[in-house]
């Protein structure tokens, strides 16, 4: 059975999106294989994406628990200059990126995400 991100506040909205606190969290298709490819994400979006698939979409600013796990992708698609942040377990500053921008991360050490 895949890991499935859990969160109180999640509520579902279709087959395979949670709404959660700051966005949605979309669940992979079965057969998911991660490419590390760029994955798209709406203007004024943050979009991150862990080694299992799972796609958080933050559009709202804010400070939010993330649970995501292993190697993987962004997107920050938020206005330019934007800045996004990463926090370790102990709410320490992991890392920041600065909008417009897209790359590689690793997630299991995330235990945080303000995305504006």
């Amino acid at each position: 059975m895949p890991w499935r991100p859990t969160h109180p506040e999640a509520r579902q909205i279709d087959a395979d999106t949670l709404s959660i606190p700051g966005g949605t969290l979309t669940m992979p298709a079965p057969g998911f294989e991660p490419t590390g490819a760029a994955i798209s994400c709406s203007s004024g979006h943050l979009c991150v994406q862990d080694s299992h698939g799972h796609l958080w979409d933050y559009y709202y600013c804010g400070l939010y628990d993330f649970n995501g796990t292993g190697d993987g992708v962004f997107n920050n698609n938020q206005t330019s200059g934007t800045v996004a942040k990463f926090y370790n377990s102990d709410g320490s500053l992991r890392w920041t990126n600065t909008a417009k921008d897209t790359g590689t991360a690793s997630w299991t050490p995330v235990y945080q995400i303000r995305p504006c």
